[in-house]
């Protein structure tokens, strides 16, 4: 989770990822996120795997109704794989077919390597992370509302060969302060 102004009616909350514990690892609940899912104004998808998405649902459910961005790639493959992932669930046809609208209502595929604008003069980027399909890492460049010259560029990547990527044709903007932040649980960011 990403906070630009924590407990601030202006604050934007965006959230990367929201997947499915896998094996023993701990899965937090949404009423411990920093934000209520409602309050969540972007979900950004680095790839279609259950371990990145498999929460998705449960988002919805909890009340999250913001836009859900990742590439074009990925947002084809999110309904074949949620289709799948609650097949196994004990949802009805109708709860699961209300959620698939839903969830393609909220979702936006976007290009690789062109810079699009958020709110706030917030900006990001997405670069091929070269992982599966539609696969990749996220910069944001925040703009600090104090200083006029200072930028701050947060990379969120999800695995070890994407930040050797990082180097390939994904640069952080000139004269802002570089951040990469290895998605585990959601963070909190106090300092935007």
């Amino acid at each position: 989770m990403v906070q630009t102004q924590p407990d601030s009616p202006d604050s934007i909350n965006i959230l990367v990822d929201c997947g499915a514990a896998q094996s023993d690892d701990p899965e937090l609940p949404f009423a411990q996120f920093p934000v209520i899912p409602d309050k969540i104004d972007c979900l950004f998808l680095t790839h279609a795997h259950i371990d990145h998405i498999g929460r998705v649902p449960k988002l919805l459910d909890a009340g999250f109704r913001g836009e859900i961005i990742c590439t074009h790639a990925t947002k084809a493959l999110l309904l074949p794989m949620f289709r799948d992932a609650m097949s196994f669930s004990a949802r009805t046809d109708k709860d699961i077919q209300r959620l698939e609208t839903l969830l393609d209502e909220l979702s936006w595929g976007f290009e690789f390597y062109e810079t699009f604008t958020l709110k706030q003069g917030i900006t990001f980027k997405l670069s091929n992370a070269g992982y599966i399909l539609g696969s990749c890492f996220i910069l944001f460049t925040f703009p600090d509302t104090n200083a006029k010259d200072y930028r701050m560029t947060l990379i969120f990547y999800t695995k070890r060969a994407s930040v050797r990527g990082i180097g390939r044709g994904y640069c952080h903007e000139p004269g802002s302060q570089l951040l990469l932040a290895k998605i585990v649980l959601p963070i909190r960011i106090n300092s935007l």
